[in-house]
């Protein structure tokens, strides 16, 4: 039998051989197993109020930045903005106040196009200034949920925020070209329901013009459900 194998083509013996274990690779075969279906995520429905504030500030005064203080003064209302009126003139940048649901990782965007002068053309005597448009704004991504047993949020908080201000290059003698200014920021917090929570950054305190400094005040608070009343501005 092995002799008249041996004689037989290769193609034919490899046939041979295919439907000699095709039977054992029927029984060795198994079902696969439907997918898993995506698991039910409950909402944890919020009202969030976010305030963020920018300063130009010195190196000095970026030492007494506390951001535990800050917390204690944004109790009141107001209470945060007169805590930095006392190192330096803050800058509002942007406020939320709307419902989300920290489960569903809601992101918030606030934007605009600032017009930026980018050079100037004399044609004639007559000179023309050319502006072109810079976006600025804040986006805020959330994610997170609910304790069960108590009002303590889990939040994984990103932000982005670019916005304007004053440079020392002179377009005339009173006024300054625009400076655009950009932080990105990313943390994990614990956010007892209603209590401001503080983020603070400073870029670097000790640059020979200042420093900026970013602060924000979160305020998470727990709600029955989400409405659909959203109120958004910026400046």
């Amino acid at each position: 039998m092995i002799a008249s194998i041996l004689k037989t083509p290769a193609i034919t013996c490899l046939s041979a051989l295919a439907l000699f274990f095709a039977d054992d690779v029927k029984k060795a075969a198994r079902p696969v197993a439907p997918e898993a279906k995506a698991q039910h995520v409950e909402p944890s429905p919020a009202h969030i109020r976010i305030v963020t504030y920018t300063m130009q500030i010195s190196s000095d005064k970026a030492e007494e930045l506390d951001r535990a203080e800050l917390e204690e003064s944004a109790v009141k209302p107001d209470g945060l903005k007169s805590a930095l009126e006392k190192l330096g003139k803050p800058v509002l940048a942007c406020i939320v106040d709307q419902d989300i649901d920290l489960a569903a990782s809601p992101s918030i965007t606030l934007s605009c196009s600032v017009p930026t002068p980018s050079g100037s053309q004399t044609f004639n005597g007559q000179t023309t200034t050319q502006v072109q448009y810079q976006s600025c704004g804040s986006v805020f991504r959330l994610r997170g949920k609910w304790d069960k047993d108590s009002d303590i949020a889990h939040v994984w908080i990103e932000s982005e925020l670019s916005y304007t201000g004053e440079s020392k290059v002179r377009l005339s003698p009173d006024s300054f070209a625009p400076m655009f200014h950009s932080n990105k920021q990313a943390s994990f917090g614990f956010f007892s329901s209603g209590k401001p929570k503080i983020t603070l950054y400073v870029n670097d305190p000790r640059a020979a013009e200042g420093a900026t400094a970013y602060v924000t005040q979160f305020v998470i608070s727990r709600i029955a459900k989400p409405s659909v009343n959203r109120r958004s501005a910026a400046p």
